[in-house]
């Protein structure tokens, strides 16, 4: 290495010395390759489509028992450079038959042209059938709705609800955009009330659930059960045309995907209420299941409407003699503090496949509410005390076939 060194210092012609021979070694290089390419020649030609003889672009061009390959260009054009022999040719493309071209000679710097047509395959494929089903409990379902609805229409899904602590349909509607509820029960679309709203059940008109109003209890409904809930605010054809507000349209699950059993429990208190004496008439063991018993039983002769002899047909004497039969159980009776209010729900859900592809599904909910609720009145001879106590079950068993 020193003597390299010193070489390269005291020579002055060293660096023309190696330009020189990289030079040579260039030239050599390229001279060996100009031989090679003298040896090799050429095939080139077009591709064409057979039936309407337009050139085909992308067709891959390979040489059988070699790596070597091409692709026609835009015009239908391709070119393979091969050393002189004679070769066997592959042409394929989609949607073509593959052609294959054996015997090609190729000669020493000479271009061989071999213009092809392709045969559009014609076999016939298997019919492909796919079966798919709207999944409407999702949002983007009510979502993708109301873009195709022509009405002017506001919804909640299962998917939204399942976030929500709501247990019925009246609290999940307190969240559908200009609807408000009272009572807890009723709906209010746009400031107009119950009676000019309808309420609809899987497409089917409902009655009213009082006897003095033209109004629903949505309350009723359990959230178990409920797959979306649609509420329209403009009339459409296929809706009914006795109303103002709105038409809320409430849909129920299908057919469960997969079998389910669900356990929703609540508990909640008012501050003016939990603690204090809790006072009403007598009350029964099974009265947190809306069983009264018989304590409020009219006595067994005392006149009804629907009798042989209506009550507005009877003289003084007779209603006073009627009304000393009524029990005296007007006395409130303390039955000690008030308790929390108490809420269960219990959701069921099963798929049963039966013959023939054949299929029965069962949606089933049961709703449980205990309230307790103390309101104060005065009037004119003093204070009186009213004790609420509602107890309030409710249950849907929706079958499905």
């Amino acid at each position: 290495m020193k003597f390299f060194y010193s070489y390269k210092m005291l020579n002055p012609n060293y660096c023309t010395i190696k330009k020189i021979v990289a030079f040579i070694l260039v030239m050599f290089n390229f001279l060996l390759c100009a031989q090679a390419q003298n040896n090799n020649g050429k095939v080139a030609g077009k591709l064409y489509d057979a039936a309407t003889n337009e050139t085909l672009i992308g067709v891959v061009v390979s040489v059988e028992g070699l790596k070597t390959s091409t692709s026609t260009d835009p015009s239908g054009n391709y070119v393979l450079s091969l050393p002189a022999g004679t070769y066997t040719l592959n042409f394929r493309y989609i949607g073509y038959q593959t052609k294959r071209l054996s015997g090609v000679e190729v000669k020493k710097a000479q271009t061989t042209f071999q213009n092809i047509i392709l045969k559009s395959a014609s076999q016939q494929l298997q019919s492909v059938v796919v079966t798919s089903s709207v999944k409407k409990e999702s949002q983007s379902a009510v979502y993708s709705a109301q873009k195709r609805s022509s009405a002017v229409s506001d919804g909640i899904s299962q998917e939204a609800i399942r976030k929500t602590p709501d247990n019925n349909a009246a609290q999940v509607l307190t969240r559908v955009t200009g609807i408000n509820i009272q009572d807890n029960k009723f709906v209010v679309v746009r400031g107009l009330g119950d009676q000019y709203n309808q309420t609809m059940v899987n497409g089917v008109q409902m009655t009213s659930t009082e006897t003095d109003r033209n109004a629903f209890s949505f309350d009723l409904i359990p959230a178990a059960v409920i797959d979306n809930i649609v509420v329209n605010k403009t009339a459409t054809p296929d809706m009914p045309g006795n109303f103002a507000g709105g038409v809320v349209q409430i849909n129920t699950k299908d057919f469960p995907d997969n079998n389910f059993i669900s356990v929703n429990i609540q508990g909640g208190f008012s501050d003016q209420t939990i603690g204090r004496d809790f006072y009403s008439d007598k009350r029964t063991p099974l009265e947190f299941l809306s069983f009264g018993g018989t304590s409020r039983n009219l006595p067994k002769d005392f006149p009804l409407s629907t009798s042989r002899v209506p009550e507005t047909a009877l003289n003084t004497q007779e209603r006073y003699r009627y009304l000393r039969m009524l029990p005296n159980n007007l006395v409130p009776i303390n039955n000690g503090p008030s308790q929390p209010n108490q809420q269960v729900q219990i959701g069921f859900g099963r798929t049963i496949n039966l013959k023939n592809n054949t299929k029965f599904g069962i949606v089933a909910a049961l709703n449980q509410r205990k309230t307790e609720l103390i309101e104060e009145e005065i009037s004119g001879s003093g204070p009186t005390f009213f004790e609420i106590n509602t107890t309030k079950p409710s249950a849907i068993f929706h079958p499905l076939v």
